[in-house]
């Protein structure tokens, strides 16, 4: 987990609970201007929806190659979107391994799908 990857939840979190997106955004800019990229403009960026979209794009940028975008895409509900095709919801979420199963003296119960 990387310091980046804190932030911008925590600015996907302000952003769902409906902070200012001028004060979203400027959680932003630090990374951006880090990686070399200019800072986002809130007066461009002022729903709510279009700032849940610039952190989610940035962290599909920031977070590359790093394993989290299958994750967010699963959060965010736009696995099919995103694939361009549908994606059986079986896939998303591992399954559990047969020793933590037997272990838990049948607590546990396996994903549905596996």
């Amino acid at each position: 987990m990387r310091l980046s990857d804190v932030i911008l939840m925590y600015a996907e979190a302000l952003n769902e609970n409906g902070a200012p997106a001028e004060e979203v955004l400027d959680l932003l800019d630090p990374i951006r201007t880090r990686a070399g990229l200019t800072a986002l403009d809130d007066a461009v960026l002022s729903s709510q929806t279009e700032v849940k979209q610039a952190i989610l794009d940035e962290r599909r940028v920031e977070l590359a190659l790093e394993g989290h975008r299958w994750f967010d895409l699963v959060r965010t509900g736009t696995v099919d979107a995103e694939m361009e095709q549908t994606i059986s919801s079986n896939y998303y979420v591992f399954p559990i391994p047969s020793s933590e199963i037997l272990a838990s003296d049948g607590v546990i119960t396996q994903n549905e799908g596996y």
